[in-house]
């Protein structure tokens, strides 16, 4: 049985190490700040909007062709991210009606009836 080494000149380590230490290790620690700073909950959906993205540059930058099942699946990432976006909305609305009242604020009203 043969071997099937790895083979590759400079440049070609040279990218790939570019891409393992760049976008595999400093991202993260962007992504993790990101997180901290908006929340886990806004924040995380950035990642449904990466295929259409992914999609979008290919067609500008490369000249790729998109066929008919593509923009459903992208108009399908899109749908989604617009009704998690509206269940965000309505979740934080709903929370600040059902805020109960400060504790100080209870006790004066209470003591005037």
């Amino acid at each position: 049985m043969a071997r099937n080494t790895p083979t590759g000149n400079v440049s070609g380590w040279t990218c790939f190490t570019y891409t393992a230490v760049v976008s595999m290790f400093l991202g993260f620690f962007a992504w993790y700040r990101g997180l901290a700073l908006g929340g886990v909950a806004k924040v995380s959906q950035v990642q449904l909007l990466q295929p259409l993205l992914t999609v979008t540059e290919s067609v500008v930058l490369f000249g790729q062709h998109l066929d008919p099942t593509v923009l459903v699946a992208a108009l399908a990432v899109l749908a989604v991210l617009a009704c998690v976006m509206a269940a965000q909305r309505t979740r934080v609305t709903a929370r600040s009606h059902d805020r109960p009242q400060p504790l100080a604020t209870a006790t004066r009203t209470s003591r005037s009836s």
